[in-house]
């Protein structure tokens, strides 16, 4: 077997990157899009993560609350009071999983953001202004070879994803697709991605609610402070 033509991820990356479209993975790819790297919403870290709002719904606006959304206490605060009716602070210590001190001062800072609010019989609520944009999420892990790896660490991403994609060289993209079963089954999606820029999804994974609200949360702190997107046409295939 040849090797791939990529020598480092950051090529592969690069390159998939300047050429990647949101029509790779939905038809839907109206509204405002932003890309963020790196993220660290999961456990394990997706290389490239897109993000989609509503038209007219910039996720800078939640930029100043950045710090809050991504800790994991203050999101788990939001997730669980955005879930359940109005509960005492007594109430949310064993489902936040944290010691009092720790949840009397996340709570303090949500209170200080006007994120949270209490009612008069001292239970905590989320605050109704404050309800978080919907945002559709995709997700990729890539690499050069190691599709083992790779396979485990995106299943981390639907945690926090809608979608989630390997992307590997066409080379490697082809032996992974011997496993097609494997992928399909933990419903994530394969890439092959050649030197040219050309993309070709080989197995398309279904969309699918993530897993953790909190983390999605999470996500929605790291798209306030990524750069918006400009679309453009897609060279890739499915």
């Amino acid at each position: 077997m040849s090797k791939p033509h990529f020598r480092w991820e950051s090529e592969l990356s690069e390159s998939f990157q300047e050429n990647v479209s949101p029509a790779l993975w939905t038809r839907h790819n109206t509204g405002n899009w932003v890309r963020a790297q790196e993220s660290a919403c999961s456990e394990g870290r997706a290389d490239i993560v897109w993000g989609k709002f509503e038209r007219g719904l910039s996720p800078s606006k939640f930029q100043r609350y950045a710090p809050l959304l991504q800790n994991r206490t203050a999101s788990r605060l939001l997730a669980t009071l955005r879930q359940r009716s109005a509960q005492f602070e007594e109430d949310l210590l064993p489902r936040i999983g944290v010691t009092a001190p720790v949840l009397k001062r996340w709570l303090r800072a949500l209170l200080e953001a006007d994120l949270v609010t209490t009612t008069r019989d001292g239970r905590l609520r989320a605050m109704p202004r404050n309800t978080f944009p919907s945002v559709e999420i995709c997700s990729f892990e890539l690499k050069l070879k190691n599709w083992h790896r790779a396979l485990y660490q995106a299943t981390r991403y639907r945690s926090f994803s809608h979608r989630v994609f390997v992307v590997m060289p066409a080379n490697s993209a082809y032996v992974a697709y011997q496993h097609e079963d494997l992928f399909r089954k933990a419903n994530v999606g394969l890439v092959a991605h050649d030197e040219s820029g050309q993309s070709r999804v080989l197995v398309r994974p279904k969309k699918r609610s993530p897993h953790a609200d909190y983390r999605t949360i999470m996500a929605l702190g790291m798209f306030s402070q990524s750069t918006p997107i400009k679309l453009r046409s897609s060279r890739g295939k499915s």
